[in-house]
C-alpha cells in the first residue's frame, strides 16, 4: 500500500512575523498632522492615508513647514525613508533646493539635501537616522528658481530597524516595498504607480495545493496572482472585474457581482491547483469567495504577487 504525499503548510501573518519590526511613521501628512508653515493638502496625490502635503516655492522664495512633536527612538532604527512626488520635468527643472533637517532633543540638527535625489514621479528617499534618543522636530524647506515656480508632494515620512522584507518571505529589491504600522499591526506596504511583482520564497513553485493572499487596498489600481504560467488579473473600473490568463493570453473576462478590490476593503485572492487546471476566486472575508475563473496549464513557474497602487499586505498561505 502507497502513502499519499504529506502535505505541506506555510502559514506568514506578517504583523506576527515582523512583530519586532514597527515602523515609526513620524508623519503621513494628514489633515490635523500638526504641520505649521504654508502648505496644502492634496488628496489626489497620494498612496499613503488620504493626503500629501503640497509644499510650494514661488520666484525663489524660501519656503518651510515644521512639525514640533517629540518621538522616542529605540535602539536599531537606522533605516528612514520619505515618499516624495515630482509632477513633471518643469517642476524639477524649478527646484534649486529641497531639504529635510531633524532636531534631538539636544538641539543637535541633521540636514539631508533631497535636490539630487528627486526624479520625476514617486521617490522613495533613504535616510541614515542619526544614534539620537528622540527627534523632536522635522522641517521640510524648498526654494525655486527666482522666475519659476516648483512644488513637491510628501506623502510619508517613517522609520525601519530592518530591511529584511526585501527577501525572507517576498523576493524583491524594489524601492516600493516597505514595512508599515497600523495601529498594533504591521503589514508589508506596496506603494508604486508601475505595476511591481514580488516573488514568493517559499513555496517558489507549487504543482498541487491551494495558495492566498490576504491584503488591503489603500488606493489600489490593479492586483494580480500568478503561478504555473496562469494569471488572475482584478482590475476594472471599481477593481471589481477578473481576468484569466493562460501564458499571455488572455481566456476570460469576468465581472466580479458579490466581490471587489476596492480601496479599504479586505481582499483574499486564492489559487487551489488541481492537476493541471488552476481554479482562482476572490473574498472580501477570507471565507466566502467568488470564483474568478479557472485557467490550465502545462509547465510550472513562480509564484508571484502583483500590484500596482497601494496596498497593505497582511497575510499569505499555501497548503501544498
Amino acid at each position: 500500500m502507497l502513502l499519499g504525499k504529506k502535505k505541506k503548510f506555510s502559514m506568514i501573518d506578517f504583523s506576527k512575523h515582523y512583530g519586532n519590526n514597527k515602523t515609526i511613521e513620524l508623519s503621513g501628512f494628514e489633515q490635523g498632522d500638526l504641520w505649521r508653515g504654508n502648505y496644502t493638502y492634496d488628496s489626489e496625490r497620494v498612496f499613503e492615508g488620504e493626503t500629501s502635503i503640497t509644499l510650494s516655492s514661488w520666484y525663489g522664495k524660501e519656503n518651510a513647514i515644521s512639525k514640533t512633536v517629540t518621538t522616542t527612538v529605540p535602539p536599531g532604527y537606522t533605516n528612514g525613508y520619505v515618499s516624495i512626488y515630482i509632477t513633471d520635468k518643469k517642476n524639477l527643472a524649478s527646484l534649486v533646493f529641497f531639504s529635510l533637517e531633524l532636531t534631538s532633543e539636544k538641539n543637535e540638527q541633521k540636514i539631508y539635501d533631497l535636490t539630487p535625489l528627486v526624479r520625476i514621479g514617486w521617490n522613495r528617499i533613504p535616510l541614515i537616522i542619526p544614534n539620537w534618543k528622540k527627534i523632536t522636530k522635522n522641517t521640510f524647506t524648498i526654494t525655486s528658481k527666482k522666475d519659476m515656480i516648483t512644488e513637491v508632494n510628501i506623502d510619508r515620512l517613517w522609520i525601519e530597524n530592518t530591511s529584511a522584507y526585501n527577501s525572507d518571505i517576498l523576493s524583491s529589491q524594489s524601492k516600493s516595498l516597505s514595512l508599515r504600522t497600523v495601529g498594533d499591526r504591521t503589514y508589508l506596504f506596496s506603494a508604486s504607480t508601475p505595476s511591481e511583482t514580488y516573488g514568493v520564497t517559499n513555496p517558489e513553485i507549487i504543482q498541487e495545493g491551494i495558495i492566498t493572499f490576504s491584503l488591503i487596498p489603500e488606493h489600489g489600481r490593479e492586483l494580480a496572482l500568478s503561478i504555473n504560467n496562469t494569471v488572475m488579473k482584478i482590475s476594472g473600473k471599481n477593481n471589481d472585474e477578473c481576468l484569466i490568463y493562460e501564458g499571455t493570453t488572455k481566456t476570460l473576462v469576468n465581472p466580479l457581482k458579490k466581490t471587489s478590490a476596492k480601496d479599504n476593503t479586505y481582499v483574499f485572492l486564492k489559487a487551489d491547483i488541481q492537476g493541471r487546471k488552476i481554479i482562482y476566486s476572490i473574498s472580501n472575508n477570507g471565507l466566502d469567495y467568488e470564483s474568478c475563473g479557472n485557467a490550465n496549464f502545462s509547465k510550472t513557474s513562480p509564484l508571484q504577487l502583483s500590484l500596482r497602487g497601494s496596498y497593505l499586505i497582511d497575510s499569505f498561505s499555501a497548503e501544498y
